[in-house]
């Protein structure tokens, strides 16, 4: 317990600087992610019958929309940084 709290703090540091480095390691895990939610939709016991047909549709369909509303969702943070920031800035200058 001694070496492993610090094993994960460092760990996290570690993908933390990563991905800032290279943000679409965040984007492949999301991926990565709907892929997996999508798999086990289509083997469950009780919908995998119902779903298997469309199995690679739900796959891509879930890829797609998880990448899709990410790609949203940090473009719109992004443009809200940006307007915050323009906003400071006007107010800085106004107040001199």
């Amino acid at each position: 317990m001694l070496i492993s709290i610090p094993i994960v703090l460092c760990g996290a540091q570690f993908f933390l600087v990563l991905m800032k480095k290279v943000p679409a390691l965040v984007y492949a895990g999301a991926a990565i992610l709907a892929y997996t939610a999508a798999e086990l939709m289509t083997n469950d016991k009780a919908l995998g019958s119902y779903l298997l047909a469309y199995a690679p549709f739900l796959k891509g369909a879930f890829i797609a929309g998880v990448l899709g509303l990410g790609l949203y969702l940090n473009h719109r943070w992004q443009k809200a940084q940006k307007s915050q920031k323009s906003q400071a800035q006007e107010t800085e200058l106004e107040s001199r």
